[in-house]
């Protein structure tokens, strides 16, 4: 998981150049927030673990987040196209 979220990261570092720094900004805590998660969750968990055991423990973690880092970054991605759209 953490190499696609690496991966995905490099494919889309030109985005950059289309959206402000504050927002750019937001895309980078999103990234290392679930970096975060997943490592979290994976300190609990034991060699024999399954990816569903993986998911299971992320989906506690994230019960306890006031707000989910992915959505903090595309609501705020959401806002900044609408004004520049407007």
């Amino acid at each position: 998981m953490l190499k696609n979220i690496r991966q995905e990261y490099e494919h889309n570092m030109t985005q950059q150049l289309y959206v402000s720094p504050s927002a750019w900004k937001l895309v980078l805590m999103a990234r290392d927030e679930v970096t975060k998660l997943i490592n979290i969750s994976s300190t609990n968990l034991t060699a024999e673990a399954t990816a569903i055991d993986l998911a299971n423990e992320m989906v506690g973690v994230i019960t306890k987040l006031d707000s989910i880092p992915t959505d903090v970054a595309i609501r705020g991605l959401k806002i900044e196209f609408q004004s520049k759209f407007k």
